[in-house]
């Protein structure tokens, strides 16, 4: 490998010749990290920065979101029902959207379960029911948001097809 000589160390008076190993161009732009102090100084952060004005958020929620249809999207949180033919992961991520999609509802987390509970199809109620152990409303509103996630993840593994739940029949060769 050729060797280029380093001239920025020469001093006047005759200093030694410094050698560089020849590099390609790329190795120059990426810094090496472990031979600097950090370039990036991240900030303390405190809550204080991160204020919403009241003012601000009601002149938001004003324009986007005025009272009729606060009200129209809350109702229908509160009066959810699950299709028919749809799967449980459908109906868990809808109502999930639904209720993102209007973040100041002011519906508390356990009226929220609960609306879910009572608007799903009474088979899937009846499966909430058995793989909750205890029956649902005897868990706290965050045991039964976890349930719901985590049937939601395994529901979407089981087959919702219209005759979902009937035998199959077994076909014998003779």
């Amino acid at each position: 490998m050729a060797e280029i000589p380093n001239n920025n160390n020469n001093v006047d008076g005759g200093a030694a010749l410094v050698v560089q190993p020849r590099k390609p161009l790329c190795e120059f732009s990426i810094p090496k990290v472990t031979d600097q102090p950090s370039c990036i100084v991240y900030p303390q952060l405190t809550v204080d920065r991160f204020e919403l004005k009241s003012e601000l958020s009601n002149k938001f929620l004003q324009k986007f979101f005025p009272a009729q249809k606060t009200n129209k999207i809350r109702q229908e949180i509160l009066r959810f029902t699950q299709k028919e033919g749809e799967a449980f992961h459908e109906c868990w991520e809808r109502y999930k959207e639904m209720i993102s999609s209007c973040p100041h509802h002011n519906i508390e987390t356990w009226m929220q379960m609960q609306s879910f509970y009572e608007g799903l199809l009474d088979s899937e109620r009846m499966m909430v029911d058995a793989t909750s152990g205890e029956g649902l409303m005897n868990k706290t509103a965050d045991e039964a948001f976890t349930l719901f996630e985590s049937l939601s993840a395994n529901s979407q593994q089981w087959s919702h097809s219209k005759g979902r739940g009937a035998p199959m029949k077994a076909v014998v060769s003779r």
